[in-house]
């Protein structure tokens, strides 16, 4: 509270999709907030953006449904539209030829991907899936879990896809294996969503409810503390904004710069390793084979996906396509290109020599720390006042599921403070 007992503004740095939703879910509550970013556009890595009519999202973004993203956005009132992604035209390439993924019943029963026995060993450990399974196997890596849940080779290369599928992520050898099995689950049990006009819609949307509330171009020097509490925002431009409350939307690395001489804080950003992935977007006016909506190699981390089959991304009568390299830690994205191109040859062959947009993206980051067994949540018990909205703050999300998931206990934080304050006085 000020001196005159009204609520000081909460300061949200950064108007990517957490810091946005953050602050559209304290907007809504009635709490004064006041967003800043640097950039002259909102969005950060949801931004999406048009090329020759196609709609051009930062790397392959899907609405994971039934998660945490899509229950924060569904209370703020975001409209989703799109379409879910369905089993029909999904495929693995393993040994050079194509089989039908088992995505869903006919399609499990149809493939040669697997034999009897391997299907029914895949049928058993996907429906052993969940929390509980989730809890078991904490404390494993991915590559644990699977030695103990599978004994056949092919069994194993389609639950290794699975998790590269549902985490962004290759790093078997490291991933933690309750993530992994929290993310293969939510798939498997309520698919993803394309979203159309990308997921610009969404950024859109949460903009509107705040409407002068965010303040563009206008970036953060320091957030300055007393006595362990946050005291105030030192913007770009000059002006120190007196905050008892903030909540920064941004990377490890950024938040350290923000924080000068945090030693927790250093440390975080300095053990963090990125999950990246090495990307190509193709807008094309006709495909050779339609019928392959997404390919999936089983003996590659690669990916192939028509995202306008789902979704309006792309002008009438032609296609947006995603391709993913999925990186190792530490791997250099810029030499992905030829195996990317050298995929969609066999998957769609002579595209690439006709395509009307072409986009590669080397070394994007998906997620910003791995979460191996051994991380931990990223939260400030330091600085009172101080709360990250980030994909590595959230105890059992990642992606988008963790960034809105944090947002919202960010938000629920503030909030409780107002309100034990307004009451205090």
């Amino acid at each position: 509270m000020d001196h005159a007992g009204k609520a000081q503004e909460i300061i949200v740095i950064g108007a990517g999709l957490g810091g946005l939703a953050s602050a559209a879910l304290l907007a809504r509550a009635g709490a004064p907030v006041r967003v800043l970013e640097s950039s002259d556009k909102p969005g950060g890595r949801a931004r999406s953006r048009e090329r020759e009519g196609f709609t051009l999202n930062v790397g392959p973004h899907a609405l994971f449904r039934g998660g945490a993203a899509e229950q924060v956005l569904r209370d703020l009132g975001v409209p989703l539209r799109g379409k879910v992604v369905g089993a029909t035209g999904a495929f693995g390439l393993r040994d050079d030829k194509l089989h039908e993924l088992p995505f869903g019943p006919l399609s499990m029963l149809r493939t040669d991907l697997l034999n009897g026995s391997e299907k029914l060993e895949l049928l058993r450990v996907l429906a052993g899936l969940g929390e509980k399974k989730a809890r078991a196997v904490s404390g494993l890596t991915v590559d644990q879990w699977l030695d103990r849940a599978v004994s056949s080779a092919r069994t194993r290369a389609v639950l290794a896809m699975l998790v590269r599928l549902s985490c962004y992520a290759y790093a078997h050898d490291m991933l933690g294996a309750d993530v992994a099995v929290r993310q293969v689950a939510q798939v498997a049990r309520h698919s993803v969503m394309y979203l159309d006009g990308g997921w610009q819609s969404l950024i859109d949307a949460l903009r509107a409810q705040l409407g002068a509330a965010v303040e563009l171009g206008v970036g953060v020097e320091r957030i300055e503390q007393q006595a362990g509490k946050v005291s105030a925002v030192v913007t770009t431009d000059g002006r120190r904004l007196q905050a008892d409350r903030v909540i920064a939307a941004l990377d490890l690395p950024e938040l350290s710069r923000l924080l000068p001489g945090d030693v927790l804080t250093e440390r975080w950003a300095r053990a963090a390793q990125p999950l990246r992935a090495a990307c190509i977007d193709l807008g094309v006016r006709e495909l050779p084979h339609p019928e392959r909506r997404s390919v999936q190699a089983l003996d590659a981390p690669l990916y192939f996906s028509n995202h306008s089959a789902y979704a309006r991304l792309a002008p009438a009568g032609c296609q947006l396509l995603g391709l993913v390299h999925y990186l190792a830690p530490g791997e250099d994205g810029r030499a992905s290109e030829p195996a990317l191109r050298a995929f969609l040859e066999r998957i769609q062959p002579g595209v690439w020599e006709r395509a009307v947009v072409k986009r590669f993206m080397p070394n994007l980051i998906v997620h910003n720390d791995l979460p191996s067994p051994e991380r931990a949540r990223r939260v400030h018990p330091d600085i009172a006042g101080l709360s990250l909205v980030s994909d590595v703050s959230s105890p059992k999300f990642m992606l988008a599921d963790a960034v809105l998931d944090s947002a919202r206990a960010a938000a629920q934080q503030a909030l409780s403070c107002v309100r034990a304050e307004a009451h205090a006085a």
